[in-house]
């Protein structure tokens, strides 16, 4: 089945589906955080498609994704970036308190290669693309002289973990995640793994 995946690096012309992708990665987060940040009538997927759009200085900026097509169908999207050393999370007067412990367990990866995100869509997964992913985050990382990759997670993703253990990564840390829209009590695990 991989065979018929290819990864290319995102356009600006992919920034919906982005969008949408940052959202599966991020169990819903960006989507209620963006629904608050947005203007009265704006639609909290436009909001964030601008903000992946327009935004250099986010690590979700369009250029910093790749997208993977299965038989030339927009299937999954991976965004990374190197974290700073010394850590600077950048300008986050703008984000709710819900990204708190996110931004704890990024502080932790100073100078690592971070994925931000790495979603599939439903019907394109258990194809590989994960794994695929992986092996290309850990090139980009290679390539831009990191020997660190890290990767926040939620703790109710379990497939998820198991292909970060299974691909060498290992759980460093926790943090508990602040509740939204009525979410249950969960947690953000933060992975990593060493590169050769």
């Amino acid at each position: 089945m991989t065979n018929k995946v290819t990864v290319r690096r995102a356009l600006a012309g992919d920034v919906a589906d982005l969008a949408v992708m940052l959202d599966i990665a991020s169990y819903g987060l960006v989507a209620w955080a963006w629904s608050r940040m947005a203007s009265p009538g704006t639609s909290p997927i436009e909001f964030g498609r601008n903000r992946i759009l327009s935004l250099k200085g986010l690590p979700s900026y369009h250029e910093n994704w790749s997208i993977a097509e299965y038989a030339g169908v927009k299937a999954g999207g991976m965004g990374g970036y190197r974290i700073p050393d010394p850590y600077d999370p950048g300008d986050i007067g703008d984000l709710p308190d819900v990204y708190t412990p996110l931004l704890e367990l990024e502080s932790l990866a100073p100078g690592s290669w971070h994925l931000t995100a790495l979603a599939v869509y439903q019907e394109y997964r258990n194809l590989g693309i994960g794994s695929i992913f992986l092996e290309e985050a850990e090139k980009r990382a290679l390539n831009e002289g990191c020997r660190l990759i890290s990767i926040i997670v939620h703790d109710t993703n379990n497939s998820a973990q198991r292909l970060y253990r299974r691909k060498g990564f290992s759980l460093v840390d926790r943090r508990i995640a602040h509740p939204f829209a009525g979410t249950p009590q969960s947690e953000w695990l933060l992975f990593q793994k060493t590169l050769n």
